[in-house]
Formats: structure tokens, C-alpha cells, sequence
């Protein structure tokens, strides 16, 4: 195999690997996505003073599951 023909093989290659990377992350990007929405509606179905017992306030349900404290 000549010189050419592998680079052309490795570059195949390289963006196939990409193509899967984008995939995995585009995938991985929607799974959370879905997980924070249903988490959202959960938490959003409960009474309020089912939250006040889990220390939330309905204003809060969105931070609380878009930007978790540590």
C-alpha cells in the first residue's frame, strides 16, 4: 500500500471517529436534557408542602435542577 492510500485510510478514519464522538455526545446531551425535564415535571407535580419538606420552593425547582448545589 502506497503512501497515499494510508493517509487516505487514517483520514477516513479520523472522521469516522469524529462522526462518533459527535454521536455519543449529541446522544449523551439529550439524556440529560430528558432526565432534567422529567425531574422538572416530578418535582413540579408535588404540593407545596411536599417541597417545603425537601427544603424547595416552587420558584426554585428550576435552578435546583438546571444548576445543583455541590
Amino acid at each position: 500500500m502506497n503512501t497515499v492510500a494510508l493517509k487516505t485510510i487514517s483520514g477516513e478514519k479520523s472522521r469516522r471517529s469524529t462522526a462518533v464522538h459527535l454521536a455519543r455526545r449529541l446522544f449523551d446531551v439529550v439524556g440529560t436534557w430528558h432526565r432534567r425535564r422529567q425531574s422538572v415535571s416530578a418535582l413540579m407535580a408535588l404540593d407545596d408542602h411536599t417541597l417545603k419538606d425537601i427544603g424547595l420552593h416552587r420558584s426554585e425547582i428550576l435552578s435546583a435542577v438546571y444548576h445543583p448545589r455541590g
